[in-house]
């Protein structure tokens, strides 16, 4: 394989974070030739590169074309757009361009679920994970949820790819072939990459190119897309399900999880709580049910999955204040998610009892999408970091909002104006690159601040 492969040139790898690194792994254990385009000489990866991989060439600082173009493709890590103009000069002169994701599906031998969206992904592909591997089908996890695609490749053979992919994975992606395909929601984010929310959503429904089996939300118009007229069609929603989809009915007040006419549970009986997770569980149980697996079989285990760090998890509790880490919060369809899934929970003697904590880098979002989600069940909004004063500009009037400069005073303050049996909900609706390292670290000082106080 070498020499045939050796025969067809050189890869050009463009971006060195974690995808780039695994990329050159990848190329280099089949034996490609590779070189490597990375803007940022003192980036971490360069140092790994150079240490494990002399013989690959490495071009920081300012890029030449010429130098892209000597190589006979391209693979693209997401955290370059593909609208750029190197890339753009690349593809011009013929150049092939491609993402980990297109390389991954030529290789990968066993089937692949592939689940994008504004909100929920990492939810949902570790909630399929865990209910398929508990009925026999090992399921492994991967893509922007962990280990990157191509190191999938260097470890024992799952029974079935489970594969989060983001609109900058999906941008490049061709020839993948999933079983089941689906985009959870839409709503706008990125739009400092994106030109408008259009481009957006082609980039996430790019992901049904291929599927057999698309799933996908009644209640989002953006998550169905243009399918194949050989793509089977499943789907979820919170209203009453018509035979065979999946959605909710209610009887007395209770809330029934249903597959056309048949109840499954009670949505009481889900360890996790929040409409928005009611929504996910729904998507599980529609993939499920796509991938071969009837619904009835994953009901114990869809229960009992307790969710992941950072995403609505119950920090503690403060003189009967609950407190929620939502650092994964990163947009504002998410916080809104997180608002309209907990606030209900929450009223105090019949007004909104969320404290709502909101900062971060805005990613150029436009934050007025958050004023009826936030009027119906937010009292009071803290917002600190580097949008905190936009924040501010455009909430005021709807709800009091406090500004201060970091996540441990807008705690602080939080504090002071909650009451139970309200409670502080810390969900950016921002990135947290202003004043941490990750969404991850964000989502540990808040805990740590939570855990402060409550010890």
């Amino acid at each position: 394989m070498a020499e045939l492969i050796a025969r067809e040139g050189l890869v050009a790898v463009v971006g060195l974070g974690q995808t780039g690194l695994s990329a050159v792994r990848f190329l280099r254990q089949l034996g490609y030739a590779v070189s490597v385009f990375e803007r940022d000489p003192n980036a971490a990866g360069v140092r790994v590169l150079r240490e494990r991989y002399p013989e690959v060439q490495l071009h920081t600082g300012e890029w030449d074309v010429r130098q892209l173009c000597e190589a006979s493709q391209v693979l693209l890590s997401p955290g370059v757009p593909r609208a750029h103009p190197f890339i753009q000069a690349a593809l011009q002169q013929g150049v092939p361009v491609s993402g980990d994701v297109s390389w991954f599906a030529r290789y990968a031998l066993r089937p692949i679920i592939a689940v994008t969206g504004s909100n929920g992904k990492s939810t949902v592909v570790s909630w399929l994970a865990h209910v398929l591997t508990a009925v026999g089908v090992e399921a492994q996890a991967g893509g922007n949820i962990g280990i990157p695609v191509l190191d999938l490749l260097s470890m024992p053979e799952p029974g079935v790819y489970v594969l989060e992919l983001s609109s900058f994975q999906l941008e490049s992606l061709e020839g993948m072939k999933p079983v089941v395909a689906t985009v959870l929601n839409v709503s706008p984010d990125h739009m400092d990459r994106y030109d408008s929310v259009a481009a957006y959503t082609l980039a996430k429904q790019r992901i049904y190119r291929g599927a057999q089996h698309a799933v996908i939300n009644r209640a989002d118009p953006l998550t169905q897309g243009l399918l194949a007229q050989t793509t089977r069609v499943q789907s979820f929603g919170l209203d009453v399900p018509d035979l065979g989809q999946f959605g909710l009915e209610i009887e007395d007040g209770e809330r029934y999880l249903c597959r056309g006419a048949t109840r499954l549970c009670s949505t009481r009986d889900l360890a996790l709580k929040g409409d928005h997770h009611i929504c996910n569980a729904l998507a599980v149980l529609a993939v499920v049910e796509a991938f071969g697996v009837p619904s009835e079989a994953v009901m114990a285990s869809l229960k009992t999955f307790r969710g992941l760090p950072h995403r609505c998890q119950v920090a503690g509790s403060i003189n009967g204040v609950l407190c929620y880490n939502d650092s994964k919060g990163t947009n504002v369809g998410a916080t809104i998610a997180a608002i309209t899934g907990l606030g209900p929970h929450h009223r105090c003697q019949g007004e909104p009892g969320l404290v709502l904590l909101l900062g971060g880098q805005g990613k150029g979002a436009d934050f007025s999408a958050l004023i009826p989600a936030i009027t119906a069940q937010v009292r009071a909004v803290v917002t600190f970091g580097e949008s905190s004063a936009v924040l501010a500009e455009v909430l005021s009037g709807s709800v009091p909002v406090t500004t201060v400069l970091t996540l441990d005073d807008a705690f602080d303050v939080a504090l002071g104006v909650a009451q139970a049996p309200g409670a502080v909900l810390f969900s950016p609706a921002c990135a947290s690159f202003d004043q941490f390292r990750n969404f991850e670290d964000r989502g540990d000082r808040f805990m740590a601040l939570v855990a402060a106080v409550s010890a």
